[in-house]
């Protein structure tokens, strides 16, 4: 489960590609029941409507996926402009939105404002991958969300994850919670690359 945001073109829906895995399994598009983010939410989950996606794009390099649904052909974001990482720097104001306890039954559109707290190369068998670290933490739902430099339409990156340090066989947990997972900072991925995929 996770996020995914209308692109600018009709039908087409980006999401990180781990929240939809490598294909095989159906994939799902759970549509939102509110008109805006300023109306009231319906926070426990009762009953969900949605329609049925395909993926026509998957880059697990850089935690990428595009979906396609039909059902959803006459929604898109003409206004999306995707700018990527290159043109945002550290201390600049970004704003996500959402859905951070989808796992836990709770289905609400949330706003996350952040800064961006570094500019990293994260290392892949291609090359190195352009990523951004947020200072906050994000949540299981929230993997997929657009990240927006803040006041604008600019798409600079889509949220990846938080960030996991490597299990060195050492963990405290408390209440079902691993503290060693909960570090304050977030990952999310540069949007140029979600260029050419759809």
């Amino acid at each position: 489960m996770g996020t995914g945001f209308l692109l600018n073109k009709p039908g087409y829906i980006a999401t990180a590609s781990h929240v939809v895995g490598r294909g095989g399994e159906p994939v799902a598009i759970v549509l939102n029941d509110a008109d805006g983010i300023d109306d009231y939410q319906l926070a426990v989950v009762t009953q969900l409507r949605y329609v049925p996606a395909e993926i026509v794009g998957f880059d697990p390099i850089h935690d990428l996926a595009v979906l396609y649904a039909p059902e959803l052909a006459r929604y898109f974001n003409p206004t999306l402009v995707i700018s990527g990482s290159d043109h945002i720097g550290v201390g600049h104001d970004v704003v996500s939105f959402g859905f951070p306890q989808f796992a836990n039954g709770r289905k609400v559109l949330t706003r996350f404002d952040a800064k961006i707290g570094a500019k990293i190369y994260l290392p892949s068998p291609a090359g190195n991958v352009k990523y951004l670290v947020l200072n906050t933490l994000a949540r299981p739902g929230q993997s997929g969300a657009p990240v927006f430099r803040a006041g604008t339409n600019e798409l600079v990156a889509v949220l990846s994850g938080a960030y996991q340090p490597p299990n060195l066989g050492m963990s405290i947990m408390i209440a079902g919670a691993d503290l060693s997972a909960m570090s304050q900072t977030t990952h999310i991925v540069s949007a140029e690359y979600l260029q050419g995929m759809y």
